[in-house]
């Protein structure tokens, strides 16, 4: 396999960080706490944010198909603690051939073709939109946040703007970075559908994940199967989706990684990493 292949895998695993949504529920696992499914009062806003609950740790089979720069897919698993780590190995005949690390202060990404690694903090991957760990953890799996902060809660009603429409409900959350907009869009099912990241500076970029194919009833209540990431800039465009198998997820298990950097590996540059996994 071209190892520029599984560099673009493991980028679109660890660092990306109007749809119509499809209903499909995901099983609850023996021993495992769901989410109450009994009627919310309250609008739109407070329905969809009693559909999150809590979780600490989840181990979940993960595709990811890439459209563009090139076209390709990869299956592995991901380990993700909640708030603190994000594992995503990548895997292909059974064989390890990339790895996706995230803490709450670093990334690094494992090309085991190449024997390379990269290490970057996670200010600097993340400098244009800072987001944390558990951000990015949201993110892949479809649920709000507010940036620097847990998944969107009816407590935090006050910090975000509302408008309701026939087709559904778009948020806003009234405090942006200084270089971003971000915003929400949901369906009349109080599904999350869209989160929209837009450059605010004079960088163009524009960020859209789509979210579809929700998982209602898993200890951690809603989650998306399919999150369709599509990231366009001047120089190039990016799209991704990951299509998670939550009926096979293990959840809450007290599962954390163990992660060190192989021997007589080479470190790269992000910067490195990412040109050489263009097409030439």
């Amino acid at each position: 396999m071209n190892s520029r292949l599984i560099i673009i895998f493991i980028l679109a695993a660890g660092l990306l960080a109007g749809c119509r949504s499809s209903k499909k529920v995901t099983e609850s696992q023996p021993g495992e706490t769901t989410v109450s499914t009994v009627p919310v009062k309250g609008d739109s806003f407070d329905r969809l944010t009693a559909s999150y609950g809590q979780w600490s740790d989840v181990n979940v089979p993960v595709n990811i198909r890439i459209s563009s720069p090139t076209k390709f897919s990869i299956s592995g698993r991901a380990n993700l603690v909640r708030g603190k780590s994000i594992d995503i190995s990548l895997r292909v005949l059974g064989f390890e051939m990339g790895r996706a690390f995230i803490t709450t202060d670093s990334v690094f990404v494992v090309v085991k073709p190449q024997r390379t690694y990269m290490a970057e903090s996670l200010a600097e991957v993340t400098k244009y939109v800072s987001f944390t760990t558990e951000n990015i953890q949201d993110l892949l799996i479809g649920r709000p946040f507010l940036l620097g902060r847990p998944t969107l809660s009816l407590s935090d009603k006050k910090l975000v703007e509302i408008e309701t429409f026939e087709s559904g409900m778009l948020i806003k959350p009234r405090k942006q970075p200084s270089m971003a907009n971000y915003g929400y869009a949901a369906d009349l099912e109080e599904l999350l559908t869209k989160l929209v990241i837009v450059s605010a500076g004079s960088n163009t970029f524009k960020a859209e994940v789509s979210y579809s194919g929700h998982a209602l009833n898993t200890p951690a209540g809603v989650v998306s199967s399919d999150a369709d990431i599509q990231v366009a800039t001047p120089k190039a465009s990016y799209s991704a989706t990951l299509t998670w198998k939550w009926n096979n997820a293990k959840w809450n298990t007290g599962n954390r990684p163990d992660f060190t950097v192989p021997q007589g590996y080479k470190r790269i540059l992000a910067k490195d990493l990412l040109k050489s996994a263009m097409p030439k």
